[in-house]
């Protein structure tokens, strides 16, 4: 009894360390929805003023219908706020509509100016691979309060320069979670050049782990900023959700199995042999004595 029970845990145990490697970085695109929101927090450099605070928050507002000259668009409605506070509090709102279906940007917004992408930029290709590499070409038109609107051309390429593994405290649902996170690094280049942005993405969170800023290009110095995910809500799709549940699905398979092989080997209660009833020989009439003959 001991012997099996000894194996079957033996076997639960090399398959949850089998199980474990499963939480690999994921490059798979992912599902925005209203009131999904990421919050980063670090610190930027300022010039003649050093290093101060950087936020960043990035919020899905809602699905809206977009149409661009003959065309209509489906589209998610983002909006970023940034907030860098040194001797002075600095605040930027962008707003930011992405094509619901591919992610590409067609179109973003700030309080002086309009960007339309022609066509949508695919900055994003999904899913993310290690070694991937792409070109990003189109036009930008730029509409200015006070100004007509100009015409730019741009043409940057994006790769997937490796893995890492980022180390987190992320607070989600009201609880702060420590955990390793398998990433992809994305280096992207400015659009109108000024420098590379890196990102560490999984489809975990559906967004970047952590966000780089150099002025020229990555491993040319220290980032010019540099912020780490602190907070998000946002909710995989079912199919990454089975990738990361599935070691504990493995695990409580496995304590099912070792259970029901437990409850099979317990002792049967002994079964009562039938009571014998006891045998009595049969009873003689009783005998009387003849009474004497008359006289």
């Amino acid at each position: 009894m001991r012997a099996r029970v000894a194996a079957l845990l033996a076997v639960a145990a090399i398959l949850t360390v089998a199980a474990v490697p499963v939480a690999q970085a994921g490059g798979d695109k992912p599902s925005w929805r209203p009131g999904d929101f990421w919050n980063w927090a670090g610190t930027i450099d300022i010039p003649f003023f050093g290093p101060a605070p950087n936020v960043i928050r990035f919020e899905v507002v809602q699905a809206e219908s977009l149409t661009l000259g003959t065309t209509a668009y489906n589209t998610l409605h983002t909006r970023q706020t940034q907030t860098i506070t040194s001797f002075i509090t600095l605040t930027t709102v962008t707003d930011q509509w992405y094509d619901s279906g591919t992610l590409a940007l067609i179109r973003t917004a700030v309080s002086t100016s309009t960007s339309t992408y022609s066509p949508p930029a695919a900055r994003w290709q999904f899913p993310v691979t290690n070694g991937k590499a792409w070109t990003v070409t189109g036009q930008v038109t730029t509409e200015r309060l006070g100004g007509g609107p100009t015409t730019d051309t741009y043409s940057f390429s994006v790769s997937v320069t490796g893995e890492a593994e980022l180390s987190l405290t992320l607070r989600t649902t009201g609880v702060n979670t420590t955990r390793a996170y398998r990433t992809f690094k994305l280096s992207v280049p400015d659009e109108l050049g000024g420098g590379t942005s890196v990102g560490y993405y999984t489809d975990e969170i559906g967004n970047f782990a952590k966000i780089e800023h150099f002025n020229s290009g990555p491993g040319s110095g220290t980032a010019a900023w540099e912020v780490l995910l602190t907070e998000y809500r946002y909710t995989p799709p079912v199919s990454t959700l089975v990738l990361i549940f599935l070691p504990l699905i493995i695990i409580l398979v496995i304590v099912v199995v070792i259970i029901a092989a437990l409850t099979s080997r317990r002792k049967k209660p002994p079964v009562q042999a039938p009571v014998q009833q006891p045998q009595y020989a049969p009873q003689q009439p009783p005998q009387y004595a003849q009474p004497p003959p008359r006289p």
